[in-house]
């Protein structure tokens, strides 16, 4: 998670700085998060099963700087129904997770990361100085379904989330 903070931070992702995840449950999820949080931006992410549709939707709506895409099939997806001039793209930088290498890459002026590259580039980062604690601030944009028309952004602040956390206490065990 600090690896992954310190990276985003220097790809420019501070306070308020959206980031995108397009991938199933897994701990780069959560260090994607993590991090995020503690750097006061925003997260978002996306069911691999989504229709594209959704995710260019979602994308255009939600407008992160970063992208990280959970495997070449996804990118793959993402790049044939996102725009050809990166300039229409909000993000500047997609970083990809897995092994393989990207079959269709994003256009020119548009970074692609390997996970690997990015996570070394965090470890080898300046510490961060400060951590973000303001329980006010917006913590991550949840997308509904879209059942009902275009899916809707949820704002979640970082409140929201601890109690959501302190109705458990007491009633299920939480380690």
């Amino acid at each position: 998670v600090d690896a992954c903070a310190r990276a985003l931070r220097d790809h420019g992702v501070d306070a308020g700085t959206r980031v995108a995840m397009i991938m199933n449950n897994r701990v780069e999820w959560g260090a994607i998060a993590y991090a995020s949080n503690a750097l006061g931006a925003v997260y978002t992410s996306m069911y691999v099963d989504q229709h594209v549709d959704e995710w260019a939707y979602i994308i255009d709506d939600s407008t992160p700087e970063i992208i990280v895409c959970g495997d070449t099939s996804l990118l793959d997806r993402l790049v044939e129904k996102m725009p050809t001039d990166a300039d229409r793209w909000s993000c500047s930088t997609v970083i990809l997770l897995g092994d393989e290498l990207a079959n269709d890459i994003p256009p020119e002026g548009i970074i692609l990361e390997s996970w690997q590259e990015f996570i070394m580039s965090g470890r080898s980062a300046e510490e961060l100085k400060d951590v973000v604690r303001d329980y006010t601030a917006l913590a991550a944009l949840i997308y509904t379904s879209g059942s009902t028309g275009q899916p809707k952004g949820v704002m979640l602040s970082n409140w929201n989330m601890l109690h959501n956390i302190l109705a458990l206490q007491g009633r299920v065990p939480v380690i």
